[in-house]
């Protein structure tokens, strides 16, 4: 579903990212997981085409991001760190920006999609509220009912759990892989956060200055005696003591 081949990146005279290659399937969870700087947010932008590599070759659902953008960008859908919210404007419309740009649907279909999207991430009823008026976690979920709006074969997630709360953060996780296990949605998700990735992911790509170290299964990721990821590990055990 997800296709990343020999991908570099360059910012001016800095390497962000150096020959990255990797395989997402359908259906799966993958988490991109690194050391700070290492480039996992810039792989991510690679990968949803609002960055343009510097060499490489990425394909989503068969079709090429670089070359053919808008028609891969319909089978992708992104939440954002910050969720990324129109202020402006109400749930409801922030739902529907990008529905009413590529489809042409009349009331009673939007009402019907507005409706599905909002009871998919439990939010029903929130409709007609403003972003100042959602909690971090509620805007966390708008994003998320705005990417599957248009039924999205990939969702692309840049720190969903980035400062929320241990109980909103284990929600946004369920949402997560709820939406693969009712939409059969293949995901891609940034993270720091070890706990919430090893309830979620499959497989984990660690990055280190720019270099995928770590490519495998989740469960043997602890194992890994890479000095970053095992950095990651101590850190996130300390964390969970305190």
């Amino acid at each position: 579903m997800i296709s990343v081949r020999s991908l570099s990146h360059a910012f001016g005279t800095k390497q962000v990212l150096k020959n990255i290659n990797l395989e997402v399937s359908e259906g799966e969870i993958v988490a991109i997981m690194g050391s700070s700087g290492g480039g996992k947010t810039t792989l991510l932008r690679c990968i949803a085409g609002l960055i343009n590599a510097t060499e490489g070759e990425v394909t989503v659902n068969s079709t090429s991001v670089y070359r053919e953008p808008e028609k891969a960008r319909l089978s992708m859908g992104m939440v954002f760190q910050s969720a990324a919210l129109f202020d402006y404007l109400p749930v409801s419309q922030n739902i529907l920006f990008g529905v009413r740009r590529h489809l042409k649907l009349n009331k009673r279909d939007e009402d019907a999609l507005l409706t599905d999207s909002l009871a998919r991430v439990s939010l029903k009823g929130s409709e007609n509220l403003y972003p100042s008026e959602l909690s971090g976690g509620m805007k966390k979920r708008v994003g998320m009912a705005r990417a599957i709006a248009l039924s999205p074969k990939v969702i692309l997630y840049d720190e969903p759990t980035t400062g929320l709360d241990p109980i909103t953060t284990y929600q946004i996780d369920q949402l997560i892989t709820d939406l693969r296990k009712n939409l059969g949605v293949t995901s891609l998700v940034v993270s720091h956060d070890l706990a919430s990735v090893q309830r979620i992911a499959d497989r984990i790509a660690f990055l280190d200055q720019g270099e995928i170290v770590y490519l495998g299964p989740t469960a043997g990721f602890l194992q890994s005696d890479h000095p970053a990821i095992q950095e990651l590990v101590q850190k996130s055990q300390t964390t969970t003591l305190l």
